[in-house]
């Protein structure tokens, strides 16, 4: 497989995630005016997880779960959040006023959580 053929793949399988936490978004909005009132889309999207299994207790990040000891089991996948944006969008922000058309074009990527029951702890620090 050719590297330009890998990174289209890549791209696909990004912009097919993207397009279904903007359909879960969609969903959370809708559960935010009928009884999460007060949440971002991104705790009512935390909250619906939580109550699909409500053995869940934590989520966190690859990176988070990492640095605590705990490696992702096989096979897992992540649930779906909005990220921050990146720090250059947000200096830009802080530069110049934005009205509400240029808020809507703030990218925010995808964040990818896992769940305290999709990791397992390393055996002295190796998976």
């Amino acid at each position: 497989m050719t590297t330009e053929t890998q990174k289209t793949e890549r791209a696909e399988r990004a912009k097919a995630r993207r397009k279904e936490l903007q359909t879960l978004s969609g969903i959370a909005k809708k559960r935010m005016e009928a009884d999460l009132e007060g949440y971002t889309v991104n705790e009512a999207l935390i909250q619906m997880y939580r109550e699909a299994n409500p053995k869940i207790k934590e989520f966190k990040t690859l990176k988070e779960w990492n640095k605590l000891g705990f490696s992702i089991s096989k096979g897992e996948t992540a649930f779906l959040v909005w990220g921050r944006p990146n720090q250059a969008q947000e200096e830009q922000e802080q530069a110049e006023p934005q009205t509400q058309e240029d808020n809507e074009e703030i990218f925010y990527p995808v964040c990818y959580l896992f769940s305290n029951l999709q990791v397992k702890e390393r055996e002295n620090g190796k998976d």
